[in-house]
């Protein structure tokens, strides 16, 4: 059953060219949803991913927020904008037309740009990862790190049971380590672990995501879920415009927060302007 992005839903709006579906009624999808609307500027049909989902009749675009409703079979005619969907990423077998994905962290250059403005004089980052979909980013932070002294030590895992042993690996070898948002790496012991192994090792941990400040995270670089859901209705509007869009979007502000008590356990010093500047700031 369709409803409307803040209402009921009359027939004539499952006439527009546009749905959106999604897989959770989990807080993060409801504030993208809404960062959507406010962006769209119009109503949309809202669907649930599942069995049922059928698209209005004429639909170009969809707007697929979470795994589930990403990985939804949708025809190949209809462009498939999909976000808050860490570590997916939809290949021309599942769907053969036009697929964009709003990522969850920002783009390479503009995370190190970030993280070194929290901690300036690291020379080796580290980033571990599982999903296939990170290949391309860990290609992009070590292209982005060339022109300067920094280097990049990127290493696929297995599964997320390899965790302790990589960060023994690299406990003489990394000045900080950056976890993307990979569902296939992150769950509550390895949580726990990192926390512990960034802390009892004086090795700062970051992330995208500003929640996992309070699990250990030195400082979160990336985006509120509301300028996830603005980014995808203003690339979903480019796509019904026929204006050209690559197979990646970041959105454009990025939001730091900085967990002090974490900082101060790993012996970190936080620039002044970084903290001035941070969107966040725990205690």
């Amino acid at each position: 059953m369709a409803t409307l992005l803040g209402g009921s839903l009359p027939a004539v709006v499952l006439a527009q060219e546009a749905a959106v579906v999604t897989g959770s009624e989990l807080r993060p999808y409801q504030e993208a949803v809404q960062g959507f609307q406010a962006g769209f500027g119009r109503p949309v049909a809202q669907l649930k991913a599942g069995s049922g989902l059928r698209l209005p009749p004429d639909a170009r675009v969809v707007v697929a927020f979470g795994g589930k409703a990403a990985l939804a079979r949708y025809p190949d005619a209809v462009g498939l904008v999909y976000c808050m969907a860490p570590g997916t990423r939809i290949g021309p077998v599942r769907n053969g037309g036009l697929r964009v994905k709003v990522r969850m962290h920002p783009h390479p250059r503009d995370l190190l740009r970030r993280l070194r403005e929290i901690q300036p004089g690291m020379k080796t980052l580290v980033m571990l990862w599982v999903s296939e979909d990170y290949a391309s980013i860990a290609d992009g932070l070590r292209e982005a790190a060339e022109p300067s002294d920094l280097r990049i030590v990127s290493e696929r895992l297995s599964g997320p049971d390899d965790l302790p042993e990589a960060l023994r690996r690299m406990r003489a070898k990394a000045d900080a380590i950056w976890l993307p948002l990979d569902p296939r790496l992150l769950n509550e012991d390895n949580l726990d672990l990192l926390k512990e192994f960034s802390w009892a090792n004086g090795i700062p941990f970051y992330t995208a995501s500003a929640d996992l400040l309070e699990r250990g995270a030195a400082a979160s670089v990336g985006f509120s879920f509301h300028d996830i859901g603005h980014a995808a209705a203003q690339t979903a509007l480019k796509i019904l415009s026929k204006e050209a869009v690559g197979p990646d979007v970041f959105p454009d502000r990025i939001q730091v927060g900085i967990n002090e008590a974490a900082a101060s356990k790993v012996g970190l010093r936080i620039p002044a302007e970084a903290l001035k500047g941070a969107d966040r700031l725990l205690p």
